[in-house]
C-alpha cells in the first residue's frame, strides 16, 4: 500500500498549513458567539446557567420531559458536560443542550429572526 500525502490530494504543505491556521481561526471565532456554559447550578426549583459571552439565565428543569418528575435533591447534581455546550443530570441519565435550553425559553420564532438579523449585519459589515 502505497503512502498518502498532501500532494495526493492535490494540495501542498504552505496550503495545508494556511488551511489548518484558517480553521483555528474560525473555530475561535465561532466559541464566542456560541452558547457555551461556564457554572451551573439549581436551586430553589430553579437551574442557573452563566454563559462565556457573560449572559447568564435561569430556567425551570421541569419543562423538559426527561427532568419532569425529578425531585429537587435529583435537579441539586446538575453540572456541566463537555466542553459547556450540554447540561448533565447524570443521577438522571438526562443530557440537556444549551441551545435547546434558550430555544424553549427565548421561543423559536424570535430566536430565528435575531439571528437572521446578526447575519445581515455581520454580511453588511463585511461589505
Amino acid at each position: 500500500m502505497s503512502k498518502l500525502t498532501l500532494a495526493s490530494y492535490g494540495i501542498n504543505e504552505a496550503e495545508f498549513n494556511r488551511q489548518v491556521r484558517e480553521g483555528i481561526k474560525r473555530g475561535k471565532e465561532s466559541e464566542k458567539r456560541k452558547p457555551r456554559a461556564v457554572a451551573v447550578k439549581h436551586e430553589n426549583e430553579r437551574t442557573f446557567v452563566e454563559l462565556a459571552t457573560d449572559w447568564s439565565f435561569s430556567f425551570d428543569p421541569r419543562v423538559f420531559s426527561e427532568l419532569k418528575n425529578a425531585s429537587e435533591k435529583d435537579l441539586e447534581q446538575v453540572k456541566i458536560w463537555g466542553q459547556g455546550y450540554t447540561l448533565e443530570w447524570t443521577n438522571l441519565d438526562a443530557h440537556i443542550g444549551i441551545g435547546a435550553i434558550m430555544l424553549k425559553l427565548i421561543g423559536e420564532k424570535y430566536l430565528a429572526s435575531e439571528l437572521n438579523r446578526q447575519r445581515t449585519q455581520s454580511k453588511r459589515a463585511a461589505l
